[in-house]
């Protein structure tokens, strides 16, 4: 998946102060079904999603309450908000992987309204993570995905409002 900027950069800066004073800017590396990831707290959707929520997003589908989506999962576990750290496919390659329950900070870079394909929008914060860099190259992948480390706190299957 590659993510097309729909918009350069958003100003949220209200969102980015939530965080700074409000949010741990750290995760725990976990993997379920192929899939790892960085788990960090849901409250990047649930305190979060206000702030966008009448621009037209819904919540993510990483939960039980989460609108339907046709959008793919990975496998049957609702895994919550999360940075994607590998991805099911590059976990094929991966073995001995001994990194579970691995402490990853990470810092805030922007908000970013992208889209994956002409129907599928998100709202996502980039962050930077060096750590998750270091974890990818140390199991022969490269240091990043095709798309920016993210949270993804919103996504609409057509053109939000605020677009």
């Amino acid at each position: 998946m590659i993510f097309t900027p729909l918009f350069p950069k958003v100003d949220y800066t209200e969102i980015k102060n939530y965080i700074i004073e409000m949010l741990s800017q750290e995760g725990v590396l976990e993997e379920v079904e192929g899939f790892v990831y960085v788990n960090v707290s849901d409250d990047y959707i649930h305190a979060l999603y206000p702030f966008i929520e009448g621009e037209g997003f819904d919540i993510p589908p990483f939960f039980e309450d989460s609108p339907p989506t046709s959008l793919p999962l990975f496998g049957t576990t609702l895994i919550g908000a999360h940075i994607t750290a590998i991805t099911p496919e590059e976990w094929e390659t991966v073995s001995n992987f001994n990194d579970r329950g691995a402490k990853i900070p990470f810092t805030i870079k922007e908000c970013q309204i992208v889209s994956s394909t002409p129907k599928e929008i998100f709202f996502i914060i980039t962050v930077d993570c060096p750590k998750l860099k270091q974890v990818r190259k140390k199991y022969g992948l490269s240091s990043e995905l095709p798309y920016p480390f993210h949270i993804t706190i919103g996504y609409s299957l057509e053109t939000p409002s605020g677009c």
